[in-house]
C-alpha cells in the first residue's frame, strides 16, 4: 500500500430472514401426441384454459401460465414416429389450503393427462424477501468491517463498493413430486402436510469499506500534585 494510499478492508455480509409461506406453487408437465403442430398447440391452450378453470373454482388468489411448450416428432414408443408429441409446462400458483390442494390435484388426475407434478409452498412476492435478505446482509457488512478493523487499531470510514446483485434465490418448502395421472388421483390432504409454512432463507453480499485510524488514547502518566499522597 502507497503511503498516502487510503486503507480498506473487504467483507462478506449475511442476513437471513424468516419468512411466512403464503402460496402453493405447482408446476404441472403433460406429454400428449397429436396428429399435427396445429392439434398440439390447440390441445396445450385446452388444457391451459381448463386448468384455470379448476383452479379458479377453489382458489380466490390464483395465476395460471404457461413456462414452456414445445412440439416435436414422435420418436418413441409413447410417442411413435406418425404422431406429433406435445411437451407442456404449466406454472400454477394459488394460496395455501392443502384441503382445497388435494382435491384440485385429484382432479386435474382425473381430467389431465400428467406426466409429472411438483408441489411446494412458497411467496407470491419473493422480490421483497430478497430486499430484505440484502438489507441485513448490508448491515452485516458494517458490523464486521467495525470488529475486524477494531482489531489493528482502524474504524470504517466510509463505504467504497458493494456487490448488491440480486440472486436467484428458492423461497420454497421441500418439493412434493407425483409422477402420473393415477398418483394424482389417489392423492389425500395427509399426503400434502409435508412441510412448515414458515422457513428461514439466507443471502449474502460482499462490500469495500475505507479505513481510517483510530485517534490513540492519551496516557496520562502524570499525577495532579491534589491527588499525590503526602510524605
Amino acid at each position: 500500500m502507497e503511503k498516502n494510499e487510503t486503507p480498506t478492508i473487504d467483507v462478506t455480509g449475511r442476513g437471513i430472514v424468516t419468512v411466512d409461506l403464503d402460496t402453493t406453487r405447482i408446476e404441472l408437465k403433460v406429454v400428449e401426441c397429436g396428429s399435427g403442430y396445429g392439434e398440439c398447440y390447440a390441445r396445450a391452450a385446452a388444457i391451459e384454459k381448463r386448468v384455470g378453470e379448476m383452479v379458479s373454482e377453489l382458489f380466490h388468489h390464483t395465476k395460471v401460465q404457461t413456462v414452456d411448450m414445445s412440439v416435436k416428432e414422435g420418436d418413441s414408443q409413447d410417442c411413435p414416429a406418425e404422431c406429433y408429441c406435445l411437451n407442456l409446462l404449466l406454472l400454477i400458483e394459488m394460496d395455501i389450503n392443502r384441503k382445497l390442494l388435494s382435491r384440485l390435484v385429484r382432479k386435474i388426475g382425473e381430467e389431465i393427462p400428467v406426466e409429472n407434478m411438483k408441489i411446494c409452498y412458497t411467496v407470491w412476492e419473493p422480490r421483497s424477501v430478497q430486499f430484505r435478505l440484502l438489507d441485513r446482509a448490508a448491515r452485516d457488512t458494517k458490523d464486521r468491517a467495525i470488529k475486524l478493523a477494531s482489531a489493528i487499531g482502524y474504524a470504517p470510514d466510509r463505504l467504497v463498493r458493494m456487490n448488491s446483485e440480486l440472486h436467484d434465490i428458492p423461497i420454497c418448502s421441500r418439493v412434493f413430486e407425483i409422477h402420473s395421472a393415477v398418483e394424482a388421483q389417489n392423492c389425500s390432504e395427509a399426503s400434502l402436510d409435508f412441510s412448515s409454512v414458515q422457513i428461514s432463507v439466507s443471502d449474502t453480499v460482499t462490500a469495500t469499506w475505507a479505513l481510517t485510524r483510530k485517534p490513540e488514547k492519551k496516557k496520562n502518566d502524570t499525577v495532579s500534585d491534589s491527588a499525590q499522597v503526602p510524605a
